[in-house]
């Protein structure tokens, strides 16, 4: 199958590193791509929850915005 000696043992030992240097490969990039989703969805809260402090102070200054006369 896809020309490869398995009765050749350096030629085995060759392929099983090569799929345990991938296997390894994929899993970083699964905790990578892990680690920016969990980054963004923290940044995607923490704006909300600043866009919500924004609303309240709004409210206490009856609308007004700092520095803006009437």
């Amino acid at each position: 199958m896809f020309g490869v000696d398995w009765n050749d043992p350096q030629t085995l030992w060759l392929y099983i590193t090569n799929l345990a240097l991938g296997l390894v490969t994929l899993g970083c990039l699964v905790v990578l791509a892990y680690g920016v989703y969990l980054d963004l969805r923290e940044r995607g809260r923490r704006r909300a929850e600043i866009s919500g402090m924004d609303g309240e102070l709004r409210a206490m200054l009856g609308g007004r915005a700092p520095g803006k006369s009437r």
